[in-house]
């Protein structure tokens, strides 16, 4: 990622530095996930970003949800849900798993068809949507 946006709370500023709270999960803790209202949301660069951040989200995400993806300032991508936790509990584990579960072979159209299963949006909820819960299985820092 370039240099162009950064962090300077408390700091002295630079050429595209944010003077606000980046309101990190818990900087007491070291954890510097970024939540909601963030100025580092979609402050980054996309040009040359790695294609995940830190714990493997990929990036860009559309965190402030304006419909274009940008990279997030710093080590996370913050985006407002985590579409796997089903249950919107804070993580992806065996419940979400199991409302998957149910949905799974399902079509547009169709009784049982859960539309937010339907990751790629294909009308389909088949093993390219396995495979986009499976990456996200046991992650904990889902956003509630």
């Amino acid at each position: 990622m370039d240099n162009t946006a950064g962090d300077y709370f408390g700091c002295s500023p630079g050429t595209g530095d944010i003077s606000g709270n980046p309101l990190f999960k818990d900087s007491v803790a070291c954890d510097f996930h970024i939540t909601s209202g963030s100025p580092c949301i979609d402050t980054g660069s996309n040009t040359g970003a790695p294609s995940d951040d830190i714990d493997g989200v990929s990036r860009p995400q559309d965190g402030d949800g304006d419909a274009t993806a940008i990279c997030d300032m710093g080590a996370y991508e913050y985006f407002s849900v985590c579409k796997e936790d089903f249950d919107k509990d804070g993580d992806v584990d065996g419940s979400d798993l199991v409302i998957f579960a149910d949905a799974f072979g399902s079509s547009s159209g169709g009784p049982d068809y859960n539309l937010v299963a339907d990751f790629d949006g294909n009308g389909y909820v088949d093993e390219t949507d396995l495979a986009a819960c499976a990456a996200e299985f046991g992650r904990t820092a889902c956003p509630i």
